[in-house]
């Protein structure tokens, strides 16, 4: 039903419409907000606080992907028979029209791959933190969100110093929803492990209080190698790490 709205809307004089992929209704998420509502209030007045259709649909199970605009702003895998809302679109490019190849991996530092992707600009190392070589043999590291934050800001992987954590938007770009197994491409990211991965993007609206009430701690959003859904996790939980840079 989503799918025929969208394609017969008539709307500013336009007839183009169609329901959004999960990466451009992720784009518009407002993750700034600690209030519960994730839509920039100004461009989507009125918006709804809950999920909204993608037009993203799992091949291995036929499920759809939607996308939460209520605190913390997960991406969630749904049955097309539910009834959510939905909100339509028009222009642009969906990920399936990206360019091939999208992502290739290279090696300008002997042992520290490296991965460009030619949609959004950005370049990832190619293994993850506590992994190094060709192929990423060794293990990985484990760490906390602020311990993520740091080993990026202090990585030189590469050649290059200019590293941080990723937001949730870029990291969750990276995921092949084209896949029978929704994750990274193996090709270009071949960690030996079904990782979890911190993003930069706070949740501290969702998880709040202290540990052991002493220790205070919040939340950040964190995108599993699997299914390429989005979770919140406490910042003092441990997760896998991908360091990303912007090409000048």
């Amino acid at each position: 039903d989503g799918l025929a709205y969208c394609d017969s809307l008539v709307l500013g004089g336009d007839d183009d419409w169609r329901i959004p992929d999960v990466h451009e209704l992720l784009s518009i998420v407002d993750y700034r907000s600690d209030e519960g509502l994730m839509a920039d209030a100004d461009a989507f007045p009125h918006s709804a606080v809950t999920d909204l259709w993608s037009s993203t649909v799992r091949r291995s199970t036929s499920a759809v992907l939607s996308v939460s605009f209520n605190a913390p702003g997960g991406v969630v895998s749904r049955s097309a028979e539910d009834e959510i809302l939905l909100r339509c679109v028009r222009g642009g490019q969906p990920y399936e029209g990206a360019p091939i190849p999208r992502l290739s991996r290279s090696e300008p530092v002997v042992g520290a791959p490296v991965v460009s992707d030619a949609v959004t600009g950005l370049l990832w190392q190619g293994c993850d933190a506590g992994l190094a070589g060709t192929d990423c043999a060794g293990s990985g590291v484990s760490m906390d969100w602020q311990q993520a934050l740091a080993y990026c800001e202090g990585s030189s992987w590469g050649g290059f110093t200019d590293w941080r954590l990723p937001n949730v938007k870029e990291l969750r770009s990276l995921i092949d929803d084209h896949r029978e197994d929704p994750r990274l491409d193996p090709g270009v990211f071949p960690s030996p492990v079904v990782a979890s991965y911190w993003s930069s993007t706070s949740a501290d609206y969702w998880y709040g209080g202290s540990v052991g009430g002493v220790e205070p701690w919040g939340g950040a959003l964190v995108v599993p190698n699997s299914l390429g859904l989005v979770h919140t996790w406490r910042k003092l939980d441990g997760a896998d790490v991908l360091c990303v840079r912007q090409v000048p």
